[in-house]
């Protein structure tokens, strides 16, 4: 006689199931970015040895080529990292208070130094510290943060499209160098 897992073991299977095919998909994003970047930055480089551009406004439309070429591939690599920031939330959650009493005592302190009086231009960097400790404070503010992004439909679709674009460079540079290579 057989026992069946109960309905927490089948969960927990299932569970492992998918973070396993996440960790797979996010490696071949990845893999594919790297890959899509690499290859238009060497047809890009071969094009440039080829044939070099004339002046300054040929090197600067090559450029903005090169530029919206290599734009996929980095939306892609942002949407891996956002994807893998919102893997770390559970540990990001569990250190919150900790992070946050933190934060809360360097503001604190540096609200102190601003109020004192040491003259205009100390004031003026002290309130310029002060904002960029405030700024640094979002992240341990607000964990979620990585949810707002990576999980709005537009930045779904975008990667959707910045992935089928990067799968679709690759070939593209491939022949691009071989047309250069026989010419």
């Amino acid at each position: 006689m057989t026992v069946r897992p109960s309905r927490s073991e089948r969960a927990s299977i299932a569970l492992r199931r998918v973070l396993w095919i996440a960790a797979s998909v996010l490696r071949g994003l990845t893999i594919l970015a790297v890959a899509a970047a690499a290859t238009v930055a060497v047809a890009g480089l071969g094009w440039l040895i080829d044939t070099p551009p004339r002046n300054g406004s040929e090197w600067g439309a090559r450029m903005v080529i090169l530029g919206a070429l290599l734009a996929p591939p980095a939306l892609l690599l942002l949407f891996v990292a956002g994807l893998r920031d919102l893997g770390r939330l559970p540990e990001r959650t569990r250190t919150l208070p900790a992070d946050v009493s933190a934060r809360a005592r360097d503001l604190r302190e540096h609200a102190r130094r601003v109020a004192q009086p040491r003259g205009v231009l100390g004031a003026i960097m002290a309130l310029f510290h002060l904002g960029r400790e405030v700024i640094g404070s979002r992240d341990a503010l607000s964990p979620v943060g990585a949810f707002a992004i990576v999980l709005r439909p537009a930045m779904l679709l975008a990667a959707l499209f910045a992935a089928l674009a990067a799968a679709l460079e690759i070939p593209a540079a491939i022949v691009s160098l071989l047309i250069l290579a026989v010419t």
